[in-house]
């Protein structure tokens, strides 16, 4: 039915998103009809194949830790970061400063707590 889909959908985007689904088939292929173990076919390319950039890979190498080290401190935009790094979108670099400056936060906390009597 539509909601189903509009679920499975929803189901995907988010791990997409989150890079917790990573198989060859997506959740919106047809449900096997007819023989078991028939080919499903391929998911539909996606925006991210048509820009270049490779939305699908969520972690990051140390070396990319190391360029936006070197560019926060040169005091370069996301934007001109995600420039340096071919294969991270603007959104991601925000992602990332954003997550890392939480967790210095609580890492400076943690610190704090354990150092008071």
């Amino acid at each position: 039915s539509m909601m189903e889909h509009l679920a499975r959908a929803a189901v995907e985007l988010h791990h997409q998103r989150t890079g917790r689904k990573k198989s060859s088939e997506g959740l919106l292929a047809s449900p096997p009809t007819g023989f078991i173990g028939s080919p499903s076919p391929a998911p539909p390319a996606t925006a991210a194949s048509a820009s270049g950039k490779d939305n699908t890979k969520i972690a990051w190498t140390p070396e990319e830790q190391e360029v936006v080290e070197r560019a926060v401190s040169e005091k370069k935009s996301p934007h001109a970061i995600a420039k340096l790094l071919k294969n991270k979108t603007e959104a991601q670099v925000k992602a990332f400063l954003k997550n890392q400056a939480k967790s210095e936060e609580q890492t400076e906390a943690l610190a704090d707590d354990l150092g008071s009597p």
